[in-house]
């Protein structure tokens, strides 16, 4: 376990989720995505928990602070007769939800800092909120991921962690093409074609 996790497990402060917060960044070589954290809630529905341990243990660093991945390591833990696995996994999900309430309270000045995309929906589930719209806005190098909840409230999360605006591509010009002397050309896709199932 990283030294900062560590001092945010032992003492679950704001201050103490925020440094571990960038030292589990900092360490992460990617970031966590859509794709692996709803892949979770698919293995645990399968009933297979050998790969639901598995895909947990493959999570970037950044993951030890994304309370649903601690929910379905508790499922886990659980599920295997795990008992001392399973307390400390709600521990975690508990402390994380508490720490991101505590980073913020969902206004445009004050949004609530998260580490993964499921953050902001476990938040509005933690106050009672249903999502109707969601919204990306970029101000400089920060972007937000702005939800607009059943009850007409618009809830902010900074998602800066999570998002990189891409850099442009540098285009071949054409006469960069001129001076290589080749031109590509694309193969001809084939269409695809309905099977008679």
């Amino acid at each position: 376990m990283h030294g900062a996790l560590r001092a945010f497990v032992a003492e679950p402060s704001l201050e103490n989720y925020l440094t571990a917060r960038e030292e589990l960044l900092a360490v992460s070589s990617r970031s966590l995505t859509v794709a692996e954290l709803d892949a979770l809630p698919l293995l645990a529905d399968a009933n297979d928990i050998r790969g639901l341990t598995e895909a947990i243990s493959h999570l970037p660093p950044i993951a030890a602070l994304v309370p649903r991945v601690h929910y379905y390591a508790a499922l886990a833990a659980e599920a295997r007769g795990d008992q001392e696995d399973l307390e400390l996994e709600q521990m975690l999900l508990v402390i994380c939800l508490r720490a991101m309430l505590l980073s913020g309270d969902g206004s445009e000045e004050a949004p609530y800092i998260i580490c993964a995309p499921s953050d902001a929906l476990d938040l509005l589930q933690e106050l009672e909120l249903a999502a109707e719209s969601r919204t990306l806005v970029n101000r400089g190098d920060a972007a937000f991921d702005v939800i607009r909840c059943d009850d007409g409230s618009d809830v902010w999360f900074d998602a800066s962690a999570m998002v990189q605006i891409p850099a442009k591509v540098p285009a071949i010009s054409p006469s960069r093409r001129e001076k290589t002397g080749k031109s590509r050309r694309r193969k001809a896709r084939r269409p695809l074609t309905r099977t008679g199932r």
